[in-house]
């Protein structure tokens, strides 16, 4: 070693173990931040996992609501329709007690909502889920 060398190395007054402290310190730290950055990583893909869930549900719940809706409104139209039939053969028999009963049916159907049975979304859905799907309309 040069004298000057020697000369600074006093005049600074270094602790070999200082030194070394202070880079285990920074060892420390930089795993530190690797670990949180692992953590925000994972929690991050989390987030994503549960968005990919929730956007998959809000999807099967827009399916069954447009399957339920296609189906409810074929329902009510074959049964105007057959209500209609009805008030069509009591018009031409003249029989009024079936026209009646014919206009009578037609009127409550057309009270009735077809979205009366969304309130409970959970009938609906195990309705739908089932093999035998058989809507309660």
């Amino acid at each position: 070693m040069k004298k000057e060398d020697m000369e600074v190395t006093g005049k600074l007054n270094i602790n070999p173990m200082d030194v070394l402290n202070l880079f285990n310190d920074l060892a420390k730290q930089y795993m530190d931040l690797e670990r949180t950055r692992e953590i925000e990583r994972t929690k991050r893909a989390e987030i994503e996992k549960d968005r990919q869930e929730t956007l998959a549900k809000i999807q099967a719940q827009k399916e069954l609501f447009l399957l339920y809706m296609d189906k409810s409104f074929d329902e009510r139209a074959n049964n105007f329709n057959k209500f209609f039939e009805v008030i069509d053969s009591a018009m031409q028999d003249g029989n009024m007690e079936k026209l009646a009963l014919g206009l009578n049916s037609v009127m409550q159907l057309a009270k009735e909502s077809p979205f009366k049975p969304l309130m409970d979304l959970n009938t609906l859905s195990q309705q739908l889920a089932s093999k035998d799907a058989v809507l309660d309309i």
